[in-house]
Parts: structure tokens; C-alpha cells; sequence
């Protein structure tokens, strides 16, 4: 096992190359990267993936229950800056994996 620190965001395809891994894995970070770093961090990520490989994402994201969308929507600003490590955790993931492969 070989630990390497890099920035996610745009250092991925430098360090690694176009189309190296079966599988790449993600847990709880796009939410602190905020919607543009989270979205060059996928971009990255989708570059290194082989083209029959696959991104695993465990991430925070917003509900699509309406009444806990609308809870996450009026409190992530500041469970962010309270506590929260600066996770935004109503992102809507969905939306930026859908922008990326497009």
C-alpha cells in the first residue's frame, strides 16, 4: 500500500494517467469542497477510472424528501461553520455526477 497526498480537484490525472484504476472510492468529501471543487474533484476522478471501471461515492447529498430537503437547505450554511468541518451537506450529488458525464 502506497499513501499519497495530492489534490483531488486537479492532480489526479497528473499523478496517475487517463484510465488507471478498476474502481476509485470517495466517502465525505466533495461536500467540503464546495460545488466547484466537488465538480473538478469528479471530473478528476472520472479521468482515472477505466472506462469499464467504476466510482464508488459515499457522500452527503440533499434528500429528496421534500420537508428534509427543506430542513438541510435552511441549516447546512451553518452546521457547516458550527461543528460541521465546512461539510455543505446539501449538495445535490446526483446533479453534479449527471453534469460531469455529460
Amino acid at each position: 500500500v502506497r499513501f499519497i497526498q495530492a489534490d483531488a480537484t486537479s492532480q489526479l490525472v497528473d499523478l496517475f494517467g487517463e484510465d488507471s484504476f478498476d474502481t476509485v472510492v470517495d466517502s465525505f468529501s466533495l461536500c467540503v469542497m464546495g460545488t466547484q471543487g466537488a465538480s473538478k474533484c469528479l471530473q478528476q476522478m472520472s479521468r482515472v477510472v477505466k472506462p469499464k471501471g467504476q466510482i464508488l461515492l459515499l457522500e452527503n447529498s440533499r434528500s429528496s424528501n421534500p420537508l428534509l430537503g427543506w430542513y438541510q437547505d435552511a441549516t447546512a450554511d451553518a452546521a457547516a461553520s458550527m461543528g460541521g468541518k465546512g461539510c455543505v451537506y446539501n449538495q445535490d450529488v446526483r446533479a453534479m455526477i449527471l453534469h460531469t458525464s455529460s
